[in-house]
């Protein structure tokens, strides 16, 4: 089955969905109870340094050894303007293209 996520600014928050034990969004059935804890206290981390350490050394330390899923492809992303828009540029998150509407200007 192939299948692909598009994560939002606060994946890290919710990484217990896709990859935790009984995860709502985790389909493939992964668990590794020492991962989901530290999953869990991932998503009550409030500083994002703190956040990104705890996932980074988790991932490393378990998911590199279980390999849960293969990446095999990226979704393509694309934004559309008109050529006189100037700033609206790719956001790979759900937030879509207007994450950055304040910095947009027109030519």
């Amino acid at each position: 089955m192939l299948s692909t996520w598009v994560g939002s600014p606060a994946t890290p928050i919710t990484s217990k969905d896709l990859y935790g034990c009984g995860g709502h969004q985790n389909y493939m059935g992964y668990c590794n109870r020492k991962f989901s804890n530290i999953l869990n206290q991932v998503s009550t981390t409030l500083e994002a340094s703190k956040r990104a350490a705890l996932l980074n050394a988790a991932e490393l330390k378990y998911m590199a050894k279980d390999i849960p899923s293969i990446p095999v492809y990226a979704r393509p992303v694309f934004v559309i303007r008109k050529n006189t828009v100037k700033g609206p540029v790719v956001n790979p998150t759900n937030e879509g293209s207007p994450w950055n509407a304040n910095t947009w200007s027109t030519a």
